[in-house]
């Protein structure tokens, strides 16, 4: 379940990023999702690593 919501909240940032860029900064929309990477798989690789599969 973790897993899901951790993918789940870092895809729903992507595409918020994704507005943002495009729509007040007019980052061109082929550009954009290539930015959202960078912040997503890092973010999401910490957010696994503390959360998702923390050793008890």
């Amino acid at each position: 379940g973790k897993t899901y919501v951790s993918y789940g909240g870092t895809s729903i940032l992507s595409n918020v990023l994704l507005w943002i860029e495009v729509a007040f900064f007019s980052v061109s929309k082929s550009i954009a999702p290539i930015v959202n990477l960078l912040v997503t798989i890092p973010l999401n690789f910490v957010i696994n690593k503390l959360w998702t599969f923390k050793e008890k």
